[in-house]
């Protein structure tokens, strides 16, 4: 009960500030745009031929559209929806396919360090001691 109105309040003060929430939202769309730059150098580097302007455009619906809660980490979601909204561009499945399939390997290869770190962490809180 306690941590959960400390919880709410935080929240509170996060979504009642204007300073925060507007950086909050910035830091959203820059995280939105990167990864559309993301996508548009891995679309670059296979000769897709994407559009920098198609990428930023049509990338951020498929994160959208990864988060609900249907497959594991967005897999398989991301991959219909890019082949979907990449099609407006004018690529083929095949290519689409291929750019999200390996935009997921990119992600999942970026958050492995901090997977170790965490197995590494938890297994040392379970002896008892932190890091």
């Amino acid at each position: 009960p306690m941590a959960e109105l400390y919880e709410q309040a935080v929240k509170r003060r996060i979504f009642l500030a204007p300073g925060i929430a507007l950086l909050l939202l910035l830091l959203s769309i820059l995280s939105h745009a990167l990864a559309a730059l993301a996508v548009y150098a891995i679309a670059d580097g296979i000769g897709a031929g994407l559009s920098v302007w198609y990428a930023l455009a049509l990338f951020p619906p498929v994160i959208l559209i990864t988060l609900i809660p249907l497959s594991f980490a967005g897999w398989g979601l991301r991959e219909g929806a890019s082949v979907t909204m990449f099609a407006f561009a004018g690529m083929n499945a095949d290519m689409a396919l291929a750019i999200s399939l390996t935009f997921g390997l990119a992600i999942l290869a970026a958050a492995l360090p901090g997977a170790v770190f965490w197995l590494a962490w938890r297994g040392t809180s379970a002896a008892g001691t932190s890091p």
